[in-house]
C-alpha cells in the first residue's frame, strides 16, 4: 500500500462515527497491513475493516448501523 492510501484510510477512520473517539491503544485498534486495515473503538465496540483493491478502498465490514439501534 502507498503512503497516500495509508493518509487516506487514516483521515476516514480517524475518529469513531458512533461515539467520536479519537484515540487507539487502551483496548481501541487502528491497524493498516499490506493491503488490508482494520479500526476498532473501545469505548462503543465500533469496527470497521476493509482492503485495498485498485487504488480504492473497500469497506468489508462496519457494524456502526448495529450499535446505533
Amino acid at each position: 500500500m502507498n503512503i497516500e492510501m495509508a493518509i487516506e484510510i487514516t483521515k476516514m477512520v480517524k475518529m469513531c462515527p458512533v461515539c467520536g473517539d479519537n484515540t487507539v491503544g487502551n483496548g481501541s485498534k487502528f491497524i493498516i497491513e499490506d493491503e488490508t486495515f482494520e479500526r476498532t473503538c473501545r469505548k462503543c465496540g465500533w469496527r470497521i475493516t476493509g482492503k485495498i483493491e485498485n487504488d480504492k478502498v473497500i469497506i468489508e465490514s462496519d457494524n456502526r448501523e448495529k450499535l446505533n439501534r
